[in-house]
C-alpha cells in the first residue's frame, strides 16, 4: 500500500477489482489464469508467526528510563 494517501486504490476500485475476481474464480473456465494463481495459494496455506514478526518489530520499554522522566 502507498504511504500517499492520494495513491492509494479507491473503496470502488478496490471492489471492482474484488468483484472481478469472484467471476473469475466462479468461472467454470479451468485454464483461467487468475482462478489457478487462488487455488494454488489456498492449497499450499502459509502459517505466519505472530509472535515471531512481533518480536522483530518491537522493541523492550525500559521502565527506567519512563520514571526518571517523571
Amino acid at each position: 500500500m502507498d504511504p500517499n494517501i492520494k495513491k492509494r486504490p479507491t473503496a470502488k476500485s478496490v471492489n471492482f477489482q474484488v468483484g472481478f475476481w469472484n467471476e473469475e474464480i466462479l468461472s467454470s473456465d479451468d485454464d483461467n489464469e487468475i482462478k489457478r494463481q487462488f487455488l494454488e495459494i489456498n492449497s499450499s496455506p502459509q502459517v505466519i508467526d505472530t509472535i515471531k514478526n512481533l518480536s522483530q518489530t518491537s522493541e523492550p520499554i525500559d521502565s527506567i528510563d519512563i520514571l526518571q522522566i517523571y
